[in-house]
């Protein structure tokens, strides 16, 4: 017996609804099957479009059938197995799985269903596994094999078997049966055997009965005390004929027998006796408005051996027949045919080609992949496509078989690779659920503890992982840059020299101060100006990573202050916020590049740039005497800016001279409407002389940008 594979497509039953649920099978349970017997049942399915998770919704998007696991001799396909058996429940949320073949193996059995379901959450949580089990019953053959003496059921089969015995005639006197097995009985209804060695036993069967037995055959009723005249005709007989048990045979008035005496009554069961009584009583019915009349009855014990008596009596004069059977023997004898099972399949694998092959001749051939038949895998090879494990069942012409060890086949994808994904500090490995073991790397080298398909980094760097499946194929991904947005180089100051205290996490180096390029590319740096310093630093991974701002004040700097008689003023005003002190104390809004010292006291400058460094002058302690050339002039404005006018004598006509603290001529011209321009001249203390009638006087002035 050879078991049937095929490629049967299955039909949806598109009217199957679940109740209560969004997902559902029908049926719920497979048919029974019998064993060498043709099998073929579809099984409609109804697939959820999504799920609610602690309160998420969970949308699936795939579901792929993997295998089912089902017995010897039976095989399944699905409905969209062009496409492997996957199922997108947004497209068509039914579809269904034909079981065929012929189940060789009786027995009770799961069929394990495993699927895999993808969905919106898989690439952060993976996949998800679902495997369920549907009941499922393969029934012994019970064809009978029955004879004159016995019957049998189960007669034949591969070892052991276990045969029932029906004993076809009952209440004979004696029995005997030998089985074949080495056992025999005398019951007349025997025990199941068992027969565990393979072979053809043969069963004979005896029953006896030694005495005679006798039944009543007929009656035949040669006269009755009734009698019909003229009038109404011939008699219409009905009779009655009875024993304790009941009546045995009678006829009603409705077919009563038109006929004169003798009546002959043939039993249509004859009635075994054993010297019991039996009664006869017969009517005439005479009709309206007569009605029965009564002919007789007699009650007679029928003579136990074989020939015709005659009893009289109430009326009635009898005959009747009693039939012998004599004491006889029934024999008979069957065939129980015992099978044995084929040699165990050997297995050959190619691991080069990935060939499983075997030498071992059988009638038939099944390859499994973890137990669950691979549809059409009946030849003496398979080329596998899949890590796992591998068996062949061979199968004899009556149906008996044998299984091979399991064959572990390694397949590695060399052109695999783990898909990795991260955010901010978190990596994970999207496809992780087909692997049992990972291992995170840093530039290579392994990471303590880290073996969860997600890790967080603790700083910046080259992540990748390792994944290693069931079958030990390892698999490397490519490197992920984690970069550390947390980090930040450390600087250090001290004066107007900055350089970066871990240094050694870095490549290249970019200073900046307050945002503008610096151009300097060494992990340390001297500030020539006053201001807010940074860096940006670049690591061997490429992330690149920002300094906070360092502040760095210029300590070497002392304001200037100048003094020019009463006036105190200074050459350092523009990019300063400016406050004169007397005695160590804030002028009211002295905050001008200068002031007249209109106190006797010690004055000073302190100077405050944007960045917030302060800069303090050296002290000037102002007595109130003022050393003038000539009281008789007069300029201003003094500080003046761009012009200076001089009054207080006649101006007319005259020459002057411009000349700085050391006497050198800076500037020299008539005064015209005693207005002097001075706007070249650079902030500074400065003498001006004037020409009166070849005398010169002179008097100072103070030079101001502000």
């Amino acid at each position: 017996m050879a078991s049937v594979q095929s490629l049967a497509q299955c039909n949806i039953n598109y009217s199957y609804n679940p109740v209560g649920a969004n997902f559902g099978l029908s049926p719920d349970t497979l048919p029974d099957a019998v064993q060498g017997y043709i099998y073929n049942q579809d099984l409609t399915f109804v697939l959820p479009l999504d799920t609610t998770d602690g309160g998420l919704t969970v949308t699936f998007t795939d579901f792929h059938i993997v295998s089912i696991n089902l017995p010897l001799g039976l095989t399944w396909q699905c409905s969209n197995y062009a496409n492997g058996c996957h199922y997108d429940p947004a497209v068509d949320q039914y579809g269904c799985v034909n079981v065929n073949g012929i189940p060789l193996q009786t027995g009770s059995y799961n069929v394990d269903v495993v699927l895999v379901a993808t969905h919106s959450l898989s690439s952060l949580a993976g996949t998800e596994t679902v495997a369920f089990s549907l009941p499922f019953e393969v029934l012994p053959d019970t064809t009978i094999s029955n004879n004159a003496g016995f019957s049998m059921t189960g007669s034949s089969g591969c070892s052991p078997i276990q045969v029932s015995f029906t004993n076809n005639n009952a209440g004979m006197l004696s029995y005997f049966w030998d089985f074949g097995n080495g056992t025999t009985s005398s019951l007349a209804q025997p025990a199941d055997q068992i027969y565990d060695t393979p072979g053809e036993y043969i069963v004979q069967y005896s029953a006896y009965q030694s005495n005679a037995i006798y039944f009543l055959e007929s009656i035949e009723v040669v006269t009755g005390g009734c009698s019909d005249n003229f009038l109404i005709g011939d008699v219409d007989l009905l009779y009655d004929i009875s024993n304790s048990n009941g009546i045995i045979q009678s006829v009603s008035a409705s077919n009563a027998i038109t006929q004169s005496f003798p009546l002959n009554i043939n039993l249509t069961n004859p009635l075994q006796i054993s010297g019991q009584d039996v009664t006869i009583d017969v009517w005439d019915d005479d009709g309206w408005p007569w009605g029965l009349e009564y002919c007789g009855g007699l009650t007679f014990t029928p003579q136990l051996q074989s020939g015709t008596f005659s009893v009289n009596g109430g009326g009635l004069s009898i005959n009747y027949s009693v039939m012998e059977v004599p004491a006889n023997t029934i024999s008979s004898t069957d065939t129980i045919f015992v099978y044995d099972y084929p040699a165990t399949p050997n297995i050959s694998y190619d691991t080069i080609n990935n060939t499983l092959s075997t030498d071992s001749s059988y009638f038939g051939l099944q390859w499994y992949f973890y137990n669950s038949p691979i549809p059409n895998a009946t030849d003496s090879f398979i080329i596998a496509s899949s890590s796992g494990l591998y068996s062949l069942v061979g199968i004899n012409e009556f149906g008996c078989t044998s299984v091979s060890d399991d064959v572990l086949v390694v397949i590695c994808d060399s052109n695999y690779q783990p898909t990795l994904q991260s955010s901010l500090m978190d990596v994970w490995m999207v496809d992780s659920a087909l692997y049992d073991d990972v291992q995170w790397h840093s530039s290579g080298i392994p990471l303590l503890g880290a073996n969860f398909p997600e890790f967080t980094a603790s700083e910046s760097g080259a992540y990748s992982i390792t994944a290693t499946d069931t079958f030990g194929c390892a698999y490397v991904s490519n490197e992920v840059v984690i970069c550390d947005e947390n980090q930040q180089p450390i600087l250090g100051v001290n004066g107007m020299d900055l350089w970066v205290s871990d240094s050694l996490n870095y490549i290249s180096f970019y200073w900046m101060q307050s945002g503008g390029s610096l151009a300097n590319n060494s992990p340390d740096h001297l500030a020539t100006y006053a201001g807010l310093y940074s860096v940006q630093t670049l690591d061997v991974f490429g992330c690149e990573y920002n300094s906070a701002e360092m502040l760095v004040c210029d300590e070497d700097f002392e304001p200037n202050i100048v003094v020019f008689n009463d006036v105190i003023y200074t050459t350092d005003s523009i990019g300063y916020y400016m406050q004169w002190n007397l005695n160590g104390d804030p002028i009211t809004s002295a905050n001008g590049s200068a002031i007249l010292m209109n106190d006797i006291g010690s004055y000073s400058l302190t100077l405050s740039d944007q960045y917030g460094c302060s800069y303090e002058s050296e002290s000037f302690s102002y007595n109130g005497v003022v050393d003038l050339d000539n009281s008789a002039l007069f300029v201003h404005p003094n500080p003046a800016q761009d012009f200076v006018k001089v009054t207080g004598l006649n101006m007319d006509n005259v020459v002057y001279e411009i000349n700085n603290l050391s006497g050198a001529l800076l500037q020299e011209g008539e005064i015209n409407d005693k207005i002097i321009d001075v706007s070249v001249l650079s902030p500074g203390v400065y003498i001006l002389r004037l020409k009166f009638t070849d005398q010169w006087q002179s008097v100072k002035f103070l030079k101001l940008n502000y």
